[in-house]
């Protein structure tokens, strides 16, 4: 295998995992790559879509001016990013038409230039847009009947003035707590202390309506990624009546989306690679930061005691965690003890929701650093357990299978690197 080279079952889940269309299209504006997402979203088998023209997913109006841009982008291609106001359309199968946004950019394989396409329906956004434009009296009909999305207004100063019972399910405020409180107790500290709400707000009223994605706050203090859309409301003469908050539950998304590129980007990582010691505070860094977690550690087997060692620590905030990682680097766990022994025992994933409940955890540091949730998956070589990684977090989060799955493929990663290296 060529060094860097993904194996093809590795690929096939990256891609699976992107919540949207991905195309991969060659320099005669043929497709050669669609992924499952791309056929339910168009209303094709994805062996239809190999070698067809580009064009086939829009609509025919834009098919001849596509293929003049198309010619100018082959000679200087380039990345384009999602959402830069550009009104496109895709067209499916049936003829029927739907709102998207595409961000592009350049591959090469084997000097060869093609040009990949991230494909969005933003049907969903496009309807919400249009239902805040409508009069005031149609936004509190529909704004009654939507659950899914929070949907409220505020007054000129941020103050909640109306709340729905999509806000209420997704923030977890009845109306009569919350109304005549500023909206920025949605936000989570570090946003109010450098003045991002006020900042939404004076954007919101220069330009009419600004979108934001980012991490909110519910009431009892777990956070959830947010995508936004506020709008300005104003009065005949042009006088700010207040605003339209419309927010959305993403959180599943966005953690596809980060699944996703973490494990592109420890792939890239362990391309270049020379061995597992060099390699491992990368590794670490790498899925603590891409996936969210506070700290990590590396235990590897070590001969001829027989027991795990603490090889490797990470911590995001080393100020509160590097106590933990001492304490680590003095104990050391056998077969079948403790988190790590259980993993090397077992050579299967583990989760554990909360520490504080787990009598076979014997490691009070991480307990008195805050950290509640646990994962920890082990490392292979030859088919047996070279070591385990863990990592902790500070939030209660119940086991997640498509998470143990990712953990599963990206030891399977770790794998192929040694692999190739021995």
């Amino acid at each position: 295998m060529v060094s860097g080279e993904l194996p093809a079952e590795v690929v096939n889940r990256l891609v699976e995992l992107a919540p949207d269309a991905v195309v991969v299209v060659d320099g005669q504006g043929r497709i050669v790559f669609a992924n499952t997402q791309t056929g339910a979203m168009f209303g094709y088998a994805c062996d239809e879509l190999i070698g067809a023209p580009i064009e086939i997913l829009m609509p025919r109006r834009f098919q001849e001016r596509h293929v003049a841009h198309r010619a100018t982008y082959a000679v200087q291609p380039r990345a384009r990013p999602m959402g830069i106001g550009l009104e496109l359309a895709g067209r499916r199968k049936d003829g029927s038409e739907f709102p998207v946004e595409i961000s592009l950019g350049p591959l090469t394989n084997n000097g060869t230039v093609l040009t990949s396409a991230i494909i969005r329906n933003v049907s969903d956004r496009k309807l919400m847009d249009a239902a805040l434009r409508a009069s005031e009296e149609r936004l509190r009909l529909l704004v009654d009947n939507v659950k899914d999305y929070a949907i409220f207004m505020l007054d000129p100063d941020g103050r909640v003035a109306t709340w729905n019972a999509g806000a209420e399910r997704i923030k977890g405020y009845r109306a009569e707590e919350i109304i005549g409180q500023s909206f920025s107790r949605f936000y989570p500290a570090e946003d109010v202390e450098n003045g991002k709400p006020a900042a939404m707000l004076k954007k919101a009223a220069e330009t009419g309506a600004c979108e934001d994605e980012g991490w909110r706050v519910r009431k009892d203090g777990s956070r959830f990624w947010a995508s936004v859309v506020l709008t300005a409301l104003r009065d005949e003469t042009g006088g700010l009546r207040g605003f339209a908050k419309v927010a959305r539950d993403v959180t599943v998304r966005k953690q596809a989306e980060r699944r996703f590129a973490t494990q592109f980007a420890l792939a890239r990582m362990l391309a270049g690679a020379t061995s597992l010691r060099s390699a491992m505070p990368e590794i670490l860094r790498t899925i603590g930061e891409g996936l969210g977690w506070e700290y990590g550690a590396f235990w590897r087997v070590e001969h001829p005691d027989e027991v795990l060692r603490c090889a490797e620590g990470w911590e995001a905030d080393s100020s509160r965690l590097h106590a933990l990682s001492e304490a680590n680097r003095a104990i050391s766990f056998a077969r079948g003890e403790g988190m790590p022994g259980r993993i090397w025992a077992t050579s299967q994933p583990t989760w554990i929701s909360d520490l504080t409940q787990e009598p076979d955890f014997k490691r009070p540091a991480a307990i008195e650093a805050g950290l509640v949730t646990a994962v920890g998956f082990p490392v292979l070589a030859d088919g047996q357990v070279l070591g385990v990684l863990e990592f902790f977090s500070q939030d209660t989060q119940q086991p997640d299978a498509e998470l143990l799955g990712l953990v599963e493929a990206i030891g399977y990663q770790i794998t192929q690197f040694i692999g190739r290296r021995n």
